[in-house]
């Protein structure tokens, strides 16, 4: 395939963002290690992020979002993660919500941290949306 420069008009709309990956009906498919979510749409690729709380060591919350929940939860606990948490070591993770796209998880953040701390509880003692991980 040519190599054609940016912004040239006469390519494709598939040959965009993917390289010139195509799928089975002629969408963009999504470059290598990125998966479609279920019932996303035909063309749209999005990682599962995540919205998540953590408890400080002074008891107080932080929420964040992340795609790999494990490595961000250990980069808070080694001094690497928000500047918030790191001296309020160790933190325990106490809620984490799957949702699609980096902008979705960034809204629910910011409707999460808008709540009070009354609202912030019961979402956290909510069982569906607890983590099943042990504190």
């Amino acid at each position: 395939m040519p190599v054609v420069p940016p912004g040239n008009p006469e390519i494709p709309a598939f040959l965009g963002p993917t390289g010139g990956k195509q799928g089975a009906r002629g969408e963009a498919r999504p470059p290598d290690g990125d998966s479609a979510e279920p019932g996303a749409g035909a063309g749209i690729f999005m990682k599962k992020w995540y919205v998540y709380m953590l408890r400080c060591a002074d008891n107080s919350l932080y929420t964040g979002v992340a795609i790999d929940l494990d490595a961000r939860l250990a980069a808070h606990n080694a001094g690497k993660g928000a500047k918030y948490t790191r001296g309020r070591r160790p933190v325990v993770l106490v809620y984490r919500e799957a949702v699609r796209g980096r902008g979705a998880a960034l809204t629910r953040e910011f409707a999460i941290k808008r709540l009070t701390p009354v609202a912030k509880r019961r979402l956290i003692a909510t069982p569906a949306r607890r983590t099943k991980r042990p504190a």
